[in-house]
């Protein structure tokens, strides 16, 4: 399950803005938005994008996270 509060931690963490993040996805902001309200699904290749972003080789603690607050 994707992790809201693990992504906006994140974002927070290293000072970034959302819409770094969603242009960095590819997408617009609002769409990020509703990925992270969980009303869309991310792609591959957007996980792939911000964790290049993020310089991380994996964000399963996002992404993939075991419980959701």
């Amino acid at each position: 399950m994707f992790s809201e509060k693990a992504l906006r931690d994140l974002i927070a963490e290293r000072g970034v803005k959302i819409k770094s993040v969603a242009a960095a996805m590819g997408i617009e902001p609002s769409t990020l938005y509703r990925k992270m309200k969980g009303q869309l699904d991310f792609t591959r290749t957007e996980i792939q994008r911000c964790c290049e972003f993020f310089g991380l080789d994996e964000m399963n603690d996002v992404f993939f996270a075991k419980e959701v607050a």
